[in-house]
């Protein structure tokens, strides 16, 4: 071979080594790696949406990335090429996992006997397959002998930010450990984020105040975001579920922006604020409907107005700090760190900031502080209401030594007032305020009298009540119950206790009253419902109602028992056709 000739080999030589070396980057395994999770690979956009596998696979791909990418919200097809090279003695075991799986079309393409073979993972594939079982992070497993290189091409398409991580392993026990850990880290922050939701709703149903409520279903609306941003819903098995999950989104901000309104008494201390944050609720409930039926279209509507109420709220709670309420400004603290973990967050999936696991998770710590913090707050309103109190004895003591003979009269006024208010409170407590019936704490009360004496249950529940409310609307559902809780009370005696069980269930407590008296009085309850019509206007309705009755003989039966009973019979009462008494 002449020397130019050398010349010419060595030239090509170099030029191979640089098109399969630096214009596709390989990922190359040795006996000494078992993961490769820092690497280049190349990428195509598609933007005519129009190309198939055999034409990806002659193109040249000339755009490059890191393994750890973020392309924003690319709507159109992205192929990626990734070449492995096997330079190891003995494995021959090769994983493709793609972390941070949330794609709706995900498909691996690999040359198997001059054809290409396509695995399915997105979820919108295996929903259009109909196909029942599924994985949410892809692990593509391929075999490679030593020395043997291969060629993998992943079409990937989604409509909610195109944000991941490829990573190839050589051990699958290394996978399975990699992902015990996120899952133990999911199961801190979601059982931390789970006990300040029972907390909130416990003192919810306990003090009756909307604000615990608004606030355990802003952290319920958090943990399915949570779930749904870490694919925990496909793992559950919600993959039918998993883009109406999305709501969960605009969900928890329209919740938190209800909490927000109450929690800083914007009312009173920014009353000029009052009807932005009620237009921001309304936009959030709006998007939540709309989500719910076109994921695609509203997705990123949602992302850019999710900064937007942030800012609201921050600002909300800077002004009524202004305004003397010194809460707020724990609000804007706890706020402004969990606003700034979401903004890193969508400045990712929008491409702004390259991809980064602090970025991308910082927010799920930081929500997991934020609930115990804004729980302590609410927990810490009991205790003010108490001070309150101490405060309005102090006082009363502080003016009693100034003027003895004067004050005597007001402290017994005073403290009279205060006996009232206890009363009264206490009465709301055991009252339901719908019907004026007692309610389930009230019935919880008098257990233990019950077990020491013979009574009847009689629980009953309005026929097809939904069925009202839907019609009618739930004004009218109330202005029913209200009825059936006048009727029920002129047909039992002044020693029963009529109790609203919950919804549109309702219980009698009959003492000392055999089973077979209960009956009679239970059937005189469903003859005068159903006799009665309630008018509203031009709207007159008639309803039924199904009874179940059991009865408890003295030290003989558990009370749960004998409400189970009738719970039973009334089930009973139902499937035979409702409108009737079963005993």
């Amino acid at each position: 071979m002449s020397h130019s000739m050398k010349k010419i080999s060595r030239f090509l030589l170099i030029v191979s080594f640089i098109f399969t070396h630096v214009l596709y980057a390989k990922v190359v395994f040795s006996d000494h790696e078992n993961k490769y999770d820092d690497f280049t690979l190349t990428y195509f956009i598609d933007k005519s949406e129009d190309k198939n596998i055999s034409e990806v696979a002659t193109m040249p791909f000339s755009k490059k990335l890191d393994n750890a990418f973020t392309l924003g919200y690319t709507k159109v097809p992205v192929w990626f090429r990734i070449d492995i090279e096997n330079k190891s003695s003995k494995k021959e075991e090769f994983y493709l996992f793609f972390e941070r799986f949330n794609m709706g079309n995900f498909t691996v393409y690999e040359q198997k006997a001059s054809a290409w073979k396509a695995t399915e993972f997105g979820w919108k594939s295996y929903i259009e397959q109909q196909r029942s079982r599924f994985q949410s992070s892809p692990v593509y497993a391929l075999r490679l002998k030593p020395g043997e290189s291969k060629v993998l091409f992943v079409r990937i398409r989604t409509n909610i930010g195109l944000v991941g991580k490829f990573i190839v392993y050589a051990d699958q026990e290394k996978i399975y450990s990699d992902q015990r850990k996120a899952f133990g880290f999911y199961l801190f922050v979601l059982g931390g984020l789970m006990m300040a939701i029972l907390i909130n709703g416990y003192l919810f149903i306990s003090l009756k105040e909307r604000i615990f409520g608004y606030y355990s279903a802003y952290l319920i609306g958090l943990v399915l975001f949570i779930i749904v941003y870490d694919t925990l819903a496909l793992d559950f098995g919600w993959v039918k579920y998993y883009e109406f999950l999305q709501i969960s989104g605009p969900l928890s901000i329209f919740f938190l922006t209800l909490f927000t309104k109450e929690f800083l008494r914007v009312r009173k201390y920014a009353p000029y604020l009052v009807r932005p944050l009620n237009i921001q609720a309304y936009i959030f409930a709006f998007l939540v409907v709309m989500m719910s039926i076109a994921i695609d279209s509203w997705f990123e509507i949602m992302g850019t107005a999710a900064p937007l109420a942030f800012a609201i709220l921050l600002f909300t709670a800077y002004k009524v700090g202004y305004a003397g309420l010194k809460v707020a400004k724990y609000y804007f603290l706890l706020m402004f760190v969990n606003v700034l973990a979401l903004a890193l967050m969508a400045l990712v999936y929008d491409g702004t900031l390259p991809y980064s696991d602090i970025a991308l998770y910082s927010f799920m710590p930081v929500s997991f502080f934020e609930a115990a913090g804004f729980t302590m707050l609410l927990a810490g309103r009991i205790k003010e209401k108490s001070n309150e109190v101490i405060k309005v004895q102090n006082e009363l003591i502080a003016e009693k030594k100034e003027n003895e003979n004067r004050l005597e009269e007001r402290v017994k006024d005073r403290t009279s007032e205060l006996i009232k208010l206890k009363d009264e409170m206490e009465y709301k407590l055991q009252r339901d305020a719908l019907t004026s019936l007692y309610n389930r704490r009230h019935l919880a009360t008098i257990v233990n009298e019950l077990t020491q004496t013979q009574f009847s249950v009689v629980l009953i529940d309005v026929d097809h009540f939904k069925n009202i409310n839907d019609n009618y609307g739930h004004s009218i559902g109330d202005k029913v119950l209200v009825k059936l809780a006048e009727i029920l009370t002129d047909s039992i005696r002044t020693v029963d206790v009529a109790v609203r069980y919950g919804g549109e269930e309702f219980m009698v407590i009959l003492p000392n009253l055999p089973i077979s008296e209960a009956a009679k009085i239970a059937e005189r309850i469903r003859i005068n419902v159903e006799k009665s019509t309630l008018k509203y206007e031009d709207i007159e309705i008639k309803i039924t109602i199904s009874i179940g009755v059991s009865a408890k003989l003295k030290n003989t039966e558990n009370i749960e028992d004998v409400f189970k009973k009738a719970d039973d019979k009334l089930y009973e009462a139902k499937r035979a056709g409702r409108n009737r008494v079963c005993l």
